[in-house]
């Protein structure tokens, strides 16, 4: 005989999530959720879960994708009616881009209707929240009846974990509901979700073609983006096997280390000298577990070479991007498939020319490098590209986790960055979400024996979310927020002189005095440094950072202006603004 226990509908939800393995709840209270968090403090009082309340929303739902992307770890996101859970929506879409899933949970008015509540909606009707939700989010449901928990949880944890397309999935949870009382099949209720195998295996008819595509080149690049972050020594011992070079997609950047002699670093408008070349002179484009669009891929415009495409993803539709041989499957199994089968054809020696061609474009790049590390200083500031050098060595011999969010900091991190072990490198690209860099330092910091976090960000990015550094201090995150403070939305600058504007709104006047960041970090109660213009201070500030039992600001003050040596260059096209004729037509075959 089942066994049934009255409780409210809160303590089910709460009971279903900690049988499926959820150990984080981020989020903030209201008058629209107190029943659901009471649920939640009594599992935090069994010891099953910690409660992290934060100061913003947004915060929370950055918090939840950073812990799902680094470690895999359950977390949940909770807020109040109206717009609590409106500032969760541009943080769940940094998750949708990244192919990160967790639960939402958000109050919503009552099943009763009786009229207009504060906070909600002011439309007539139900279902509004449902609506606006999956504009963004990757589905979202109205528990309508207590029951609802036995089949809408089941499948709204199956879709956070979707293979190839996870993503944030928003439950909304009725005032009047959250507190009924109903009789549980226990059973039914704690019966655990079963995790994906995420295991797929192509076509073999397909592997085939692809595997004949492969034997009718010589000159080939793989492009290896999110899905095949997991996935570093097959694709090493794939291109070793064919002479491919490897180019690194922004969420795949530490799946193959710096070092590895066909890894041709990043491509497109912000990529590199060697990752470009080997994408421009490509006859054949490998395209592993990514999407390759946008600035990654300059527009559509990057590989002109290419007469045939492979791509190798979860997802079918991202599949059939570039009309290419497409081999639906994880990764990992897909390049082990096409090994098994190109090791069944005729043998043939990778092409030494195409493999020079890799090596000198890599020497030319690393000289490129070169060139802006040995002049850090301008105008008694530090570089931007010798400041993240200096973070970056610091941090990778710590084996610590390097964050980026967005901006010029961001593209000098994709282009200076170097790799040495896979899950060390996180930015967010497919949203580029100004705020994600301090906030997932937060998430990271409080993962017991986790690698120590830090955020590279900028100054604009520091003051979208700078309330996170209070978070950190409450639950005693052990991170560093490097803030490299130019006192300019430096990217968008870049991109109008680029485009032959005129600099607006885009810089602070001179007359404006900077951000003491280090004073408004000391005033939350975190610890800050500011060092000297020079990399070896900034590398002791570092030490001293890490060193600090809880959060830490480093407070870096770096040249922005003309000089050349003052900032990496951007490469290829990017269909944005004025140029955007002269792309499309690229694009589109016209010129």
């Amino acid at each position: 005989m089942p066994t049934f226990r009255n409780m409210t509908m809160s303590e089910a939800l709460a009971l279903f999530l900690m049988e499926n393995g959820v150990q984080y709840a981020f989020g903030i209270g209201g008058h629209g959720n107190t029943s659901f968090i009471e649920a939640l403090r009594s599992q935090t009082c069994r010891g099953r879960l910690r409660v992290i309340d934060v100061q913003h929303e947004a915060v929370a739902t950055h918090a939840a994708t950073a812990l799902k992307w680094i470690y895999g770890i359950e977390s949940i996101v909770f807020t109040s009616i109206g717009p609590g859970w409106f500032n969760t929506l541009i943080a769940q879409n940094t998750a949708m881009s990244n192919g990160c899933g967790y639960l939402v949970f958000a109050g919503d008015k009552t099943t009763a209707y009786e009229g207009p509540n504060m906070q909600q909606i002011l439309r007539d009707g139900q279902f509004g929240y449902v609506r606006a939700a999956e504009a963004i989010a990757k589905k979202a449901y109205a528990i309508v009846d207590p029951r609802n928990v036995y089949t809408v949880m089941r499948e709204a944890l199956a879709k956070t974990r979707e293979p190839g397309s996870a993503g944030p999935v928003n439950v909304f949870l009725p005032m009047n509901l959250q507190s009924a009382q109903h009789e549980y099949n226990v059973e039914m209720l704690v019966r655990r979700q079963p995790l994906p195998s995420g295991a797929a295996r192509p076509d073999p008819e397909q592997v085939r073609q692809a595997a004949e595509a492969i034997t009718r080149h010589r000159k080939i690049t793989i492009r290896a983006g999110g899905g095949a972050a997991h996935s570093g020594e097959q694709l090493k011992a794939f291109a070793q096997l064919i002479g491919a070079a490897i180019v690194m997609g922004p969420v795949a950047m530490d799946t193959i280390e710096s070092d590895f002699p066909l890894n041709a670093g990043p491509a497109g408008s912000k990529g590199s000298i060697s990752g470009n070349f080997v994408s421009e002179n490509a006859t054949l484009v490998i395209n592993a577990g990514g999407r390759g669009v946008c600035q990654a891929d300059c527009s559509g415009t990057l590989y002109s070479s290419a007469a045939e495409f492979i791509n190798i993803n979860l997802n079918p539709v991202e599949a059939l991007r570039y009309d290419g041989i497409p081999l639906v499957g994880d990764a990992k199994a897909v390049l082990l498939d096409l090994i098994e089968c190109l090791r069944g054809m005729p043998f043939r020696q990778p092409d030494g020319e195409w493999l020079a061609q890799i090596a000198d474009a890599r020497v030319r790049w690393a000289g490129y490098l070169d060139g802006f590390f040995r002049h850090p200083v301008i105008d008694g500031k530090l570089t931007q590209p010798a400041a993240i050098k200096a973070v970056d060595d610091f941090v990778n011999a710590i084996g610590g986790v390097r964050i980026f969010d967005a901006g010029d900091v961001q593209a000098h991190g994709f282009q200076i960055a170097r790799h040495t072990r896979p899950g060390t490198f996180l930015t967010d690209t497919g949203n580029s979400c100004m705020g994600f860099g301090i906030s997932a330092a937060f998430a990271l910091g409080l993962v017991p024996d986790g690698r120590y976090p830090t955020a590279i960000i900028g100054d604009g990015s520091f003051l979208m979310q700078a309330q996170a550094i209070r978070d950190m201090v409450k639950h005693g995150s052990n991170c560093t927020v490097v803030v490299l403070d130019n006192q300019a939305m430096g990217a968008i600058t870049a991109l109008q002189r680029a485009q032959r504007y005129e600099e607006f709104a885009t810089l602070d006047a001179p007359s404006v005095p900077p951000v003491d960041f280090s004073m408004l970090a000391e005033s939350m109660g975190c610890a800050a440094f500011r060092p000297e213009a020079s990399a070896d201070s900034l590398a002791d500030c570092l030490e001293r950072a890490h060193k600090h039992p809880g959060p830490a600001v480093v407070d870096v003050k770096v040249y922005f202006g003309p000089h050349p040596q003052g900032s990496l260059a951007a490469f290829g096209r990017w269909n944005v603004g004025p140029w955007c004729e002269e792309v499309e037509s690229i694009w589109e075959g016209k010129s």
